[in-house]
C-alpha cells in the first residue's frame, strides 16, 4: 500500500512539473553542467548572455569531482556546433533574410548569396548542421552543411514576403520527402517502444491493426537519407519488415539486394534459403494439422 500511494504522489508532482514547465535535475547533474560551462566552445554554442545566466546559477554548486577517471584514450574531438547556430536561429525566429558567405563542396571557392533561411536541421547520418534555405537566385532550395558556412548577415524582407517563401519551401520539400511504411512482427510487439526509439530520427507516425496484431509505423524522411534508413533497418534485423506499396518497392529492392550479398559472402545461394523455409514451413504446418487429429 506504500508503494501505491509512493507512485501515486511521484504522478502527481510530475503531472504538476509538466503543466508549469519545470525540468527537476539532480544535483549530479548540476555538477556536470557547471564543469561543461568550462569548456572554451561552451560560450561559441549557448552564446554569452546564456552561459553568464547559467553560469551564475550554478554558482554555489560544488565541483563535479573527478579524481578517480584516468583519461587513457580519445578519439579526434568533433565539433557537433557552429559559431553560426545562434546567429542563424535569432534569423530563422526573426523571419528575416540573409547575406550567406559559403563555399561549395570539396572545399571550394568562397561564394555569397542572398537568400531566406528557412530550418536547422541535424542529420544523424553525418552528424552535421544543415541549413535549409531559399536563395534568390539560381536554384531556389539549397541545404548547406554549417562547416561550408563562414558567415551571414541578417537582411530585412518586404511585408508577407516570408509568409511567400514559407509556402515555397514547403512545396519544395515535399517533393524531396519519400514515405515508406514498417510492419512489425507480432511476437516482437513489447519491444516497439526500442524499435521507434532506433527510428526516433525519423518522422513516425504509428497504428495498430487490433484484427491482426500488428503494429505499422509510417516513416517519412528525405531522400538523400534512405541510406541511413537501411542501415537502422538492417539493425533491426527480422523484427520489423517493409510493407508492399509502390512507395516501398525501391526500398524493398535494396534490402533484397544486400541480403543476397551477404549470404554469397558464406556461399548460401538465396533460393536455398527460401527452400529451406518452404520445408520448415510445411514441417509446422504437418505438426500443426497432426496436433488437430
Amino acid at each position: 500500500m506504500e508503494l501505491l500511494f509512493d507512485k501515486a504522489h511521484n504522478h502527481e508532482l510530475s503531472r504538476r512539473m509538466a503543466e508549469a514547465g519545470a525540468v527537476a535535475v539532480t544535483g549530479r547533474e548540476r555538477a556536470w553542467l557547471k564543469l561543461m560551462l568550462e569548456h572554451p566552445a561552451a560560450e561559441g554554442f549557448l552564446g554569452a548572455a546564456a552561459r553568464a545566466k547559467l553560469a551564475e546559477l550554478l554558482a554555489e554548486e560544488p565541483p563535479l569531482p573527478l579524481g578517480h577517471l584516468d583519461e587513457k584514450a580519445r578519439s579526434r574531438e568533433r565539433r557537433l556546433y557552429s559559431p553560426l547556430l545562434p546567429e542563424l536561429a535569432a534569423i530563422i525566429a526573426g523571419r528575416s533574410g540573409m547575406r550567406l558567405a559559403y563555399s561549395a563542396k570539396g572545399g571550394g571557392e568562397l561564394r555569397h548569396a542572398e537568400g531566406y533561411p528557412y530550418r536547422l536541421d541535424y542529420a544523424m547520418s553525418t552528424k552535421q548542421w544543415y541549413l535549409l534555405w531559399h536563395r534568390s537566385q539560381g536554384r531556389p532550395l539549397m541545404r548547406t552543411r554549417l562547416t561550408h558556412a563562414h558567415g551571414v548577415e541578417e537582411r530585412p524582407l518586404p511585408p508577407g514576403e516570408a509568409d511567400r517563401l514559407d509556402a515555397a519551401i514547403a512545396r519544395l520539400t515535399a517533393r524531396s520527402q519519400e514515405e515508406v511504411e514498417l510492419e512489425l512482427l507480432p511476437r516482437y510487439n513489447r519491444e516497439l517502444s526500442r524499435i521507434l526509439y532506433a527510428l526516433s530520427c525519423f518522422r513516425q507516425e504509428v497504428r495498430f491493426d487490433a484484427a491482426e496484431g500488428v503494429y505499422r509505423i509510417a516513416l517519412r524522411y528525405p531522400r538523400d537519407e534512405r541510406g541511413f534508413l537501411l542501415q537502422k533497418l538492417r539493425f533491426l534485423g527480422k523484427r520489423v519488415r517493409v510493407a508492399d506499396g509502390a512507395a516501398s518497392a525501391a526500398l524493398q529492392e535494396q534490402m533484397r539486394a544486400s541480403a543476397v550479398k551477404a549470404l554469397a559472402r558464406y556461399g548460401i545461394r538465396l533460393e536455398a534459403v527460401a527452400e529451406a523455409k518452404a520445408e520448415v514451413e510445411a514441417g509446422e504446418a504437418e505438426a500443426g494439422a497432426d496436433a488437430e487429429a
